[in-house]
This record gives structure tokens, C-alpha cells and sequence, in this order.
């Protein structure tokens, strides 16, 4: 089973292992919205569990999903 979490070079690892690329998304935005409210920014981003990078298809999932979820 794949697994994501979200990570950047300055913010560091969420440390979960979501089982959806939504909810990695949702994380990586919670984590936007937090930094946005103390005047800074997220560098977070999803990725892969096991290290592999994120196919084509998980990106434009991933594209679909964020647009999705910030019109909602």
C-alpha cells in the first residue's frame, strides 16, 4: 500500500504516513493555513513514503485535489 507525507527543506516532515493523496493534501494545506496565520509560509509538499518520486498521474491527482479542495 503507498503511503504520502508532506515535507519541505525548512518546515521538515509532517511525520504521518497518509494513506491518500488527498489527505496529504489537506495536510500540506492545514500546515499553509497555520504558517499563514503567524505571518509565515509552508514549504511543504507531498511525497512518497517510500522514496520513489511522484509518478505523472499522482500529480495531476495531486493538481485536481488541491484545486478542488481550495474551491470548496
Amino acid at each position: 500500500m503507498k503511503t504520502y507525507t508532506t515535507d519541505g527543506p525548512v518546515r521538515g516532515c509532517c511525520n504521518h504516513a497518509h494513506r491518500s493523496l488527498e489527505t496529504a493534501q489537506r495536510c500540506a494545506d492545514q500546515d499553509a493555513k497555520d504558517c499563514g496565520r503567524h505571518g509565515g509560509y509552508s514549504d511543504r509538499s507531498v511525497t512518497r513514503t517510500d522514496g520513489d518520486p511522484i509518478s505523472e498521474g499522482e500529480y495531476y491527482a495531486l493538481e485536481d485535489i488541491a484545486r478542488r479542495l481550495r474551491y470548496s
